[in-house]
C-alpha cells in the first residue's frame, strides 16, 4: 500500500509539471497567432473592356434582272399602201367647201362693169386625186348700163340683182407632202363645172340661163383622218346671152374665190 501511494506520487510529480508544460505552450502559441496583424491580399481591379460593335455592312441594291430576251423584229421589205403613199389632199374622203366669192366685174344681160359678191357652197366626195362635187352659190351684184332714152339721150340705168347658181364640178389634184412636216400638204388643182344660173333683177324681171365653169388654184390642208385647209383660186365662167348681139355671144366672168376646206 505504502508503495502504490508512492508511485501515484512520483507519476503525479511527472505528469502535472509535465501538463503545465503543455499549457504554458499552447498558451504562447495561441497568443502569438491572435497578436499576428491580418495579412490583406489587394490584387489589382480586373478591367474588361468589351471590343466595339462592328459596323454595319452598307446596304448594297441587287442588281436589276437582266431583260427578258426578245429576238431581233425581221424587216421586211413591202410596198407602202397608197393610203400612205398619197398625201392628205389625195385620200378618199367627204368634203365640204364654203368659199367667198369675188368677181369686180361680170356681165350678164348685156350688162358689163357689175361688181358680184357672194358665197359658194360644195360637197362632195374625194376619190384619189379626183374630187366630184356638187355646188350652191348666191350672191349680190351692182351694176349699170348704158340705154337709149326716149328723148335720144344716152343715159345710164341701175341694174341690181341676185344671182343663184346650181350646178356640179370635178377637181383634180397635184399635190405634194413635205418630209418635215408628212401631215401638212400644199397642191395645186384643175377643175371644170357646169351649171344653171337664175338672175333676178331688183326691178322685178328675172331670167336664167347655162354656164360652164374653168377654174386653176392653190390649196393647203393638214390632218389625217380628218382634214382641214384653205383654198384659193380663180374661176371663169361662160354663159351665152339672152340677147345676142353683133359683137359678142357669151357672158364672160371672172371670179376669185377664197375657201375652207373640211374632209372626214
Amino acid at each position: 500500500m505504502p508503495h502504490t501511494s508512492a508511485l501515484v506520487i512520483i507519476i503525479a510529480s511527472i505528469l502535472v509539471p509535465a501538463a503545465a508544460l503543455a499549457q504554458v505552450k499552447v498558451d504562447v502559441d495561441v497568443n502569438v497567432h491572435v497578436a499576428s496583424p491580418p495579412i490583406i491580399v489587394a490584387e489589382p481591379p480586373v478591367v474588361v473592356v468589351e471590343p466595339p460593335p462592328p459596323a454595319p455592312e452598307p446596304y448594297l441594291e441587287p442588281p436589276p434582272p437582266p431583260p427578258p430576251y426578245v429576238e431581233p423584229a425581221q424587216v421586211i421589205a413591202h410596198r407602202p399602201s397608197r393610203e400612205r403613199t398619197h398625201s392628205v389632199l389625195a385620200r378618199h374622203r367627204w368634203e365640204a367647201e364654203l368659199a367667198a366669192e369675188l368677181a369686180p366685174s361680170v356681165e350678164m344681160d348685156g350688162v358689163s362693169g357689175a361688181e358680184q359678191i357672194g358665197l359658194r357652197l360644195s360637197f362632195g366626195r374625194q376619190i384619189g386625186p379626183l374630187r366630184l362635187s356638187l355646188e350652191y352659190g348666191v350672191s349680190q351684184f351692182d351694176s349699170q348700163r348704158s340705154v337709149v332714152g326716149a328723148n335720144g339721150w344716152l343715159e345710164y340705168e341701175q341694174r341690181n340683182g341676185e344671182l343663184t347658181r346650181v350646178g356640179a364640178a370635178a377637181r383634180y389634184r397635184v399635190s405634194a407632202g413635205m418630209a418635215s412636216a408628212p401631215h401638212l400638204t400644199v397642191g395645186f388643182y384643175g377643175e371644170v363645172g357646169i351649171g344653171r344660173q337664175t338672175i333676178v333683177w331688183e326691178a322685178g324681171d328675172e331670167s336664167a340661163r347655162t354656164d360652164a365653169a374653168l377654174g386653176f388654184g392653190v390649196e393647203m390642208a393638214g390632218g389625217r383622218d380628218r382634214m382641214g385647209g384653205i383654198d384659193f383660186g380663180v374661176r371663169f365662167h361662160a354663159s351665152r346671152k339672152p340677147e345676142n348681139p353683133v359683137d359678142r355671144t357669151h357672158d364672160l366672168t371672172a371670179v376669185l374665190q377664197l375657201g375652207i376646206l373640211i374632209g372626214s
